[in-house]
């Protein structure tokens, strides 16, 4: 139902005589563009309402308020007569059916919109009669002034003729009271019959009032008039009265009107159309005015509903029901409504303001727009805008359309830009208006009797603009909450979003939900970006849109700080309010900034809000609900540090300096006095994590590891002067290993937020480190609960290659990690995230790989292969021989054969280059020349300048060559003749004797070298003195392969199956040039033992909450079944365990207080809860077994009763009364490609269980198991993309009450494998 329908239930309730409707003839609907008249008569005791109406209900008067929205009937005036036609009632009339016909022949000659239109094709317009009844037979009587006009007559159920006309007669009186009867004639005019089939109850009796026979007009043979027979599935009463627009009697005669009206109209429109076109053109140059606006902000579906449901703007969009309300001297009387929105710049006033448009268009009410652009100097001056509007409405209006044109044949002229002229002579009657903006039109103060919708920024004198408006017109005066304008940006970007050239939902929602988290309710801003997005394809494009400031927004802060520099008298004010606001750590409250003016700038704010929104409103806002203040949108803030901020930036000339080089002054100055010591502690207690935030706006973390190594120097040659004990020294200590780790563990995070260092990041650090003492426990910040490490953890990251993954080489540069696979892929890897970026797949097992800037080199079994970073193929060239060595310089490719050549290549292009062969030489001299000459290197390594060649064969003997000269320099041979297992920088395998050395790896400085021992133990050392700088126990393994990351900051340790990532603080230190340039002597080097909790003891493997209980189980993997409590996060106790070498695969609890687990070598056990008030203090054994299978999953009964166990090979039930085996379901591994377990909902008595496998669902008895429950199987319909692969259903949930079942689908997509949640609704009540 149209809000103006629902809006109609304002009209008065008079009694039963005012109920029928006035007498007369009145205007119902009066058309912009009126072609044709169409007047409704009523019948007996009826009225110009009643008749028309179902029941009391004013939103059912469907002649006014239906008809005029169809949009056949847009060219027509509907009209209703009425007369006194209860005749049955006390008052006496001496009226008849004559009487009424020659007063509605009166009325239609008195009427000045029936007696003659000027707008129409010709001097007089069609018209339409429509009667009821007795009504058909007033209309036919002959109205000789209105014959040649009269082309259509519509009879509802009027007795026109028959045999038995007598007797139909008498019924009408039966049913009306009239006592008397006369008959009438026809005219000659297109004729519409509609008969009524339903019987009337007569009380005692029903029957048809008016029979199909009579209501059929008869006409002469020499007539042509056409004639149409329509039947109504309605009584006598209600064939002219309808339930509502989809009512099908109604739909009927709707369609029949507008089938007439229109075939009135193809020669009469054609002929207004040429006349409006010719007016136009005339109008067009008067108005100075081409064309309608070519403002476009479409109407979003789903937004704006918030203002559609304010009472006080339905009071304002749907008026009473005129026609209803009785008018007095013929002239309605009405007030001017304005409704004035205004809110934060940006926050969707326009958007808003096109939605109303649009709203008021779609009812197909008069309607007028303009959009103040400030960036048109035409679209902002007042005269401009009433021109605008003049020309829209002779465009939609005939009536404005032929006074404006009047006026110009008269020869009337006036000023373009005077307004009030043009409101004299051409708005003479309130229509709705929509203005935009009004706050950016030059003239705020004419005064302008309409119904009126503005929009406009806050201002700072808003009562004094409301104060003279409020005397003359109904104003009502908004601002746009919040909340309702983050709804509004949700739909608008919902809406926008499917054009991105994104292809999966989830990444679509998820790119959603990022733009409306950073939207901070500016609905400018979501634009721009919007905007931007759809120009760009790369997820490295998205992230750095949605990390800069659009491009349309810096044109808008620029005008601001233009407007704002104007004025000069407070400008400096405003200046301190932006410093202040930007500056702040978190928001201030509206005191706070008055307070601080006052001691910056000695300046007193007599009304702090007022001063704050007046001068800076266009970029910060206050909250009227906590009086907090804010940066209009986080771009502002970013806007305000930059250039282009002018006079108003807030910025020192020393501030980047001092951001990014205060600790190369902390480094350098004396470590003696304690005066700069304190300074640095009171810095790291109080401004620290500002400081952090704007190294991150820089985009260059590096900052934060040269303070970290700085701080550390400065330490250590403090030591010397110093006890390092006091709480100042532990201080900053701790704070030189925070700045290194969070770098390390939340840099990716940090960089693409950089507030996140307030409130996200320090609760998640240890318990024992700076910045989560100082910044972890805020009462407004995140909370984390549950076991806490205290330390740093020196693996910060680790990355599962997968069960059948097996690393084989290792390089790093350019901040990845590309880790080559005996599969023959190549997985790259960022070393800040450790997220996987790319899978480059080979045909053969990878040997070797090598990281350029630009390229992956990789040796395989059987060539060379170059890619770029995308995985394109640049050259590939067979060898003969595998190699054992391969690094690059510059643009060139070198390789070592495993039959002692070195190869070298063009790397762009795979050009030979070089190809020397370096035969083995033995050192005692007594070989003869040649013996050896096949002897192959095990080994080899080549310096970092490539002028020299390290060879190490078995036996003990290295071999040293100078590459240029192709000539053997030296030996280097171990007194026990062992095989040298690792060259590197061609000395140091003399370190690793005795050690069982399975990699090393030297830092990218030359400084530090790694390695790794069979026992797991990896060491950092010192190269220059050989000192041990930090070791770690790690878990063993059969080999690992080491490397340092790009920067050396970081270890990067690859064994099967995993990829660990080590970030000792040692690695944190000055190079040698740095430590060199100090006066004080450094610290001697002392090795530190590393952190690292070892994943076997802790690693959890399943978890399972409590259905009830506060309670979530873990199974670890040492075998060990823990109860923890969820609100605190606290160890319980330890419940029983399976084996120590067998880990925990699954758990389940049933709500009987039931818990069942699985290991890892198919061992069950069923155990009885004993809870607490609140948590669960033993447990009973029930059931211990071995399965000869692995286990795949454990699903309780829903009255846990009854435990599902599945296998690899069979689904058996076991009872957990007595522990012994319902039933057992075996199946062929082909049977079960994707397959799920649910617990049922019951039948009865009947447990159930649900077996999802490959996209069906069929339902077996838990009690029988495994006879099926019933034999029907539900299809569930889903698909993924066309190169997604389905892997796994990983979780399952029927919401039984509403019948919907979730799924949660673990597939493969590309390299990545995802989760997508399915819920389905349709036929799941037949399980």
């Amino acid at each position: 139902m149209p809000p103006p329908l629902q809006r109609a239930i304002q009209t008065n309730r008079d009694d039963e005589d005012g109920a029928r409707g006035p007498t007369g003839l009145r205007l119902l609907h009066s058309s912009p563009e009126p072609l044709v008249d169409l007047i409704f008569v009523h019948g007996l005791r009826g009225g110009s309402v009643k008749t028309w109406r179902k029941g009391d209900d004013p939103r059912m008067f469907w002649p006014q308020l239906w008809l005029p929205m169809e949009p056949g009937l847009r060219n027509v005036n509907i009209h209703s007569f009425g007369y006194e036609s209860d005749w049955a009632s006390t008052k006496s009339s001496i009226l008849n059916i004559h009487d009424f016909g020659q007063s509605l022949l009166e009325e239609m000659r008195n009427s000045p919109h029936l007696r003659e239109n000027p707008y129409a094709y010709s001097a007089s317009s069609p018209i339409v009669l429509l009667g009821h009844s007795m009504g058909g037979l007033v209309v036919k009587k002959d109205i000789p002034d209105f014959k040649s006009r009269i082309k259509c007559i519509f009879f509802l159920a009027t007795p026109h003729r028959g045999s038995d006309y007598a007797a139909i007669l008498n019924n009408i009186l039966t049913a009306s009271g009239i006592m008397s009867s006369r008959h009438y004639c026809t005219n000659d005019t297109a004729i519409f019959s509609f008969y009524e089939t339903l019987r009337m109850n007569l009380g005692f009796s029903s029957s048809l009032i008016v029979e199909k026979s009579s209501a059929i007009l008869g006409i002469p043979l020499q007539l042509l008039a056409p004639i149409r027979l329509i039947c109504m599935d309605a009584n006598h009463r209600d064939i002219c009265r309808f339930g509502g627009v989809d009512d099908p009697n109604y739909i009927t005669l709707k369609n029949a009107l507008s089938s007439a009206i229109g075939d009135l109209l193809k020669d009469v429109s054609k002929s207004s159309r040429e006349k409006s076109k010719d007016q136009m053109k005339v109008l067009n140059a008067y108005l100075g005015i081409s064309d309608q606006p070519d403002d476009h902000f479409p109407a979003v579906n789903g937004s704006c509903q918030w203002i559609d449901s304010r009472d006080d703007f339905q009071d304002w969009r749907d008026p009473p029901n005129e026609f209803l309300l009785e008018e007095k001297d013929g002239v309605a009387s009405r007030w001017p409504s304005i409704f004035w929105v205004h809110a934060n710049p940006g926050a969707g006033k326009t958007y808003l303001a096109a939605h109303i448009v649009s709203e008021l268009q779609h009812f197909q009410l008069e309607c007028a727009y303009h959009f103040f652009h400030i960036g048109s100097k035409s679209s902002r001056s007042l005269g401009g805008f009433l021109r605008s509007m003049a020309y829209q409405i002779a465009t939609a209006n005939a009536s404005i359309r032929q006074k404006l044109w009047s006026l110009q044949e008269e020869g009337s002229s006036f000023d373009m830009d005077d307004a009030r002229t043009i409101w004299t002579k051409v708005f003479k009657k309130g229509i709705f208006q929509v203005v935009d903006a009004i706050d950016e039109c030059n003239k705020r103060k004419a005064r302008i009797p309409l119904r009126i919708f503005f929009t406009s920024r806050k201002m700072p004198d808003m009562q004094r603009l409301h104060r003279p408006l409020e005397d003359s017109a109904a104003l009502t005066c908004i601002e746009i909450p919040v909340e309702d304008s983050i709804g509004d940006i949700e739909c608008y970007i919902n809406t926008r979003i499917e054009n991105l050239p994104i292809d999966t939902v989830a990444d679509k929602q998820d790119l959603a939900d990022r733009i409306l988290y950073k939207s901070n309710a500016c609905f400018l801003w979501v634009r721009l970006v919007l905007d931007e997005l759809e120009q760009v394809y790369s997820s490295e494009s998205i992230v750095q849109v949605l990390q800069s400031i659009p491009e349309g927004m810096m044109p808008y802060y620029e005008r601001t700080m233009r407007a704002m520099a104007e004025n000069k008298l407070e400008k400096h004010i405003a200046q301190a309010v932006l410093i202040w606001t930007v500056a702040s750590a978190r928001n201030l409250t509206i005191a706070e900034p008055s307070r601080a003016l006052n001691l910056d700038i000695n300046t007193v704010l007599p009304s702090a809000k007022s001063a704050v929104e007046g001068l800076c409103g266009q970029l910060v806002s206050v909250s009227n609900s906590s009086g907090l203040v804010d940066l209009v949108h986080p771009t502002a803030r970013e806007f305000l540090m930059s250039e282009a901020a002018g006079e108003f930036r807030e910025h020192s000339p020393l501030l980047d300096y001092a951001i990014t080089q205060f600790s190369e002054h902390i480094y350098s100055a004396s470590a003696e006095t304690d005066k700069l010591l304190l300074a640095i502690d009171r810095f790291f207690r109080t401004n620290v994590l500002s400081w952090i935030e704007r190294v991150a706006h820089k985009g260059d973390l590096h900052y934060l590891i040269r303070a970290s190594k700085n701080l550390k120097a400065y330490l250590d040659r403090r030591a010397k002067y110093r006890s390092p004990l006091n709480s100042q020294v532990r201080n900053i200590d701790s704070w030189s290993m925070d700045l290194s780790r969070i770098v390390a563990k939340f840099g990716t995070v940090l960089l693409q937020n950089p507030s996140s260092i307030y409130f996200i990041i320090p609760p998640l650090c240890p318990s024992g480190s700076a910045v989560y003492r100082q910044f972890g426990k805020r009462p407004d910040g995140l909370t984390v609960v549950g076991f806490k490490d205290g330390a740093w953890d020196d693996c910060i990251a680790s990355v599962n290659f997968g069960e059948d993954s097996i690393p084989a080489a290792v390089s790093c540069e350019a901040n990845l990690i590309a880790v080559g696979m005996e599969s023959g892929d190549i997985n790259l890897y960022n070393h800040r995230s450790c997220q996987k970026t790319k899978t480059i797949g080979h045909k053969y097992p990878v040997d070797l790989v090598h990281l350029t800037t630009r390229y992956v080199a990789a040796c395989t079994t059987r060539s060379v292969v170059v890619r770029d970073l995308e995985g394109n193929t640049i050259w590939e060239n067979r060898i003969r021989f595998r190699c054992s060595l391969l690094v690059s310089s510059g643009n060139t490719l070198i390789a070592v054969s495993q039959h002692g050549h070195l190869l070298k290549w063009e790397l762009s292009s795979g050009a030979l280059q070089d190809d020397q062969a370096f035969s083995y030489r033995s050192h005692d001299g007594e070989t003869e020349p040649g013996a050896f000459a096949s002897k192959a290197p095990s080994v080899a390594s080549i310096s970092p300048d490539t002028e020299m060649l390290a060879l190490g064969y078995r036996g003990g003997a290295v071999c040293l060559w100078d590459i240029q000269a192709c000539e053997l320099t030296s030996w280097a041979v171990d007194e026990e003749n062992k095989l040298a297992s690792i060259l590197i920088l061609i000395s140091t395998y003399k370190t690793m004797t005795d050690m069982g050395i399975l990699s090393a790896s030297c830092s990218p400085d030359g400084r530090t070298l790694a390695m790794i021992d069979a026992h797991g133990k990896l060491q950092v050392w010192d190269f220059e003195s050989l000192s041990l700088l930090y070791h770690v126990l790690s878990p063993a393994t059969s080999f690992r392969i080491l490397s340092f990351t790009s920067d050396g900051s970081s270890i990067v340790n690859a064994t099967d199956p995993t990829l660990r990532i080590w970030f000792p603080a040692t690695l944190v230190r000055k190079n040698i040039e740095e430590d060199q340039s100090v006066s004080d002597d450094a610290a001697q080097l002392t090795s530190i033992e590393g952190q690292y909790e070892s994943m076997r003891m802790s690693r959890i493997t399943a978890l399972c909450p409590h259905p009830s209980l506060s309670v979530a189980f873990a199974g670890k993997y040492t075998g060990q079944v823990i109860a923890f409590n969820t609100q605190t996060g606290q160890h319980i106790s330890v419940l029983y365990s399976h084996s120590p070498t067998a880990f925990i695969t699954h758990l389940a609890v049933g709500k009987n207080n039931i818990i069942a687990s699985s290991d890892v070598n198919g061992g069950l056990q069923i155990w009885k809860l004993v809870p607490g008030q609140s948590s669960v203090t033993s447990c009973s054994q029930l059931l211990t077994t071995s399965l000869f299978a692995q286990i795949t999953q454990l699903c309780f009964s829903s009255d846990g009763f009854f435990l599902l166990v599945a296998t690899t090979r069979s689904d058996s039930v076991y009872s957990v009364t007595d522990g012994s085996r319902i039933g057992s379901l075996p199946f062929e591994h082909h049977e079960r490609r994707v397959c799920r377990w649910v617990q049922g909902p019951s039948q009865g008595t009947e447990e159930q269980f649900l077996l999802l496998n490959n996209h069906t669902i069929k339902a077996y008895s838990a009690n029988n198991f495994p006879t099926t429950t019933n034999n029907s199987e539900i299809r569930l319909e889903y698909e993924l993309a066309t190169s997604e692969k389905e892997i796994s259903v990983r979780f399952t949930f029927i919401y039984a009450e509403a019948q919907i079942l979730i799924l949660e689908i673990y597939y493969n997509s590309g390299f990545i494998n995802k989760l997508s949640i399915k819920s389905f609704k349709n036929n799941i009540k037949k399980l």
